[in-house]
């Protein structure tokens, strides 16, 4: 739970000395309660509208104030705090830290905060207040990132140690998790059973730095009498905007960032497990077919082709990369949202975004799977330059990307690949596919 530092009000003091009528002009100007009176930076007592109410413009305020009521250390929960006051029936207490006055709390911060609903195992809140947290800063321009977090094999702890044990555990990521926030850029709140989330106002690029930060710390989640680690998995989207947001737009881009955040650590979390059954002997060291996710009914037809012409397919001994496509995250109902596709390289998981800004979705996946295999292997650049959705002979849906790669040295290839859908629910999945095949192709 938030402490008191987290709600008060700005440590503005006024002097005992001070007019009735200036005092009047800050509690206006301030839209405050009341008005801390200090002396040598210390609080005496407190000014509101109602102690000034009889006294003339020129009057001393310090002949009218009244008791300035208990302090609160800063680092007093709210909820702690609520409960001081309750006690002492007052409506206002000086907060300070260190023994130095830093500001004043009322009644009204604290009822606006224990309003929220909370999480009693962890003291955290729950998704609401993210909700509330990303649409104010998102209405005042500023970019939100989210970090999801979901928990690896949750359900063992309680089967295996019972539910005392189990609520350990979320109590123990709680707290790692809560220990790595900047409280100027990030709140975290728990999002469901086993799942987390954490609000920041980081950009892309370091808020995905601070979740591999945020796995790295992994090992320091162990419980004393649980021979088991406990493992979480992360995704993360959001902090680039694709263009000034309309004001009915703020809630759907805000449960857009969610929900793909969500996905994209579902999406590791899968990943994760079978990359261990690879390790121990399975079947197959690959990774399972993917899925692709979607929002809205599946188009009734695929793009057509440009002139209805299918390339020639690329030779199979030529599609020799080692990446896999994990993941595609596309939105087809809003032309202006962004699309991901995550991608297994060399052990680790990579992904790529692009805006498409009204475009094909087909397009918008191809230029996110060239950006991911961009981020797979730095120095080398993968430019689309054509996407095409057709039909071969035996009635089935192809794909073909064409692209040029630049490898490291500036030598530039065109390359291209086509691949056939299974079905056609898995256009995206096969267009991602033809991009990768194209990327890792000979020419």
């Amino acid at each position: 739970m938030k402490t008191v530092q987290s709600v008060i009000q700005l440590p503005e003091c006024a002097e005992p000395q001070q007019t009735a009528r200036a005092a009047r002009f800050l509690l206006g100007g301030l839209k405050a309660p009341a008005l801390t009176v200090c002396e040598q930076g210390q609080p005496i007592g407190l000014v509101t509208s109602a102690s000034l109410a009889q006294a003339t413009d020129l009057a001393r305020i310090g002949d009218y104030m009244v008791p300035l009521g208990p302090s609160i250390d800063a680092e007093t929960p709210v909820r702690a705090a609520a409960k001081t006051f309750l006690e002492e029936q007052v409506d206002f207490a000086a907060v300070v830290s260190g023994g130095k006055f830093v500001g004043l709390v009322t009644v009204r911060d604290l009822l606006a905060e224990m309003s929220r609903s909370y999480d009693p195992l962890t003291n955290l809140s729950w998704q609401d207040y993210l909700r509330e947290w990303g649409l104010e800063n998102l209405i005042n321009g500023r970019e939100v990132t989210i970090v999801f977090i979901d928990l690896d094999d949750f359900g063992k702890y309680n089967k295996r140690y019972g539910h005392v044990v189990g609520d350990r555990v979320i109590q123990s990521v709680a707290s790692l998790l809560g220990s790595a926030l900047d409280p100027e850029k990030d709140i975290l709140v728990r999002y469901a059973g086993d799942e987390f989330a954490i609000g920041t106002l980081r950009l892309r690029e370091e808020a995905e730095a601070f979740a591999k930060t945020l796995e790295s710390l992994q090992a320091e989640a162990v419980l004393p009498d649980l021979p088991e680690t406990v493992t979480f998995s992360t995704g993360v989207f959001g902090g680039k905007r694709t263009k000034e947001r309309e004001n009915d737009h703020y809630q759907s881009t805000l449960d857009n960032l969610i929900t793909l955040a969500s996905k994209a650590a579902l999406a590791r979390k899968q990943w994760k497990k079978q990359s261990a059954v690879a390790q121990d002997g399975g079947h197959s060291a690959s990774v399972a077919e993917p899925l692709v996710s979607r929002q809205g009914e599946p188009p009734t037809a695929p793009e057509p082709s440009a002139e209805g012409l299918v390339p020639e397919p690329v030779a199979q001994s030529s599609i020799n990369g080692a990446a896999q496509v994990i993941e595609v995250l596309v939105d087809e109902a809003v032309p202006n949202s962004l699309t991901t596709v995550i991608l297994s390289a060399d052990g680790a998981l990579v992904n790529g975004v692009s805006a498409r800004m009204g475009g094909s979705v087909s397009q918008s996946v191809a230029l996110a799977t060239a950006k991911a295999l961009e981020r797979a292997y730095p120095g080398v650049s993968a430019q689309v330059q054509d996407v095409r959705l057709g039909n071969a002979s035996d009635g089935k849906s192809t794909v073909t990307v064409s692209l040029r790669r630049t490898d490291i040295a500036g030598t530039s290839r065109n390359l291209m690949a086509q691949v056939i859908a299974k079905s056609l629910e898995s256009v995206y999945v096969s267009v991602a596919e033809a991009t990768r095949a194209a990327f890792y192709s000979m020419g």
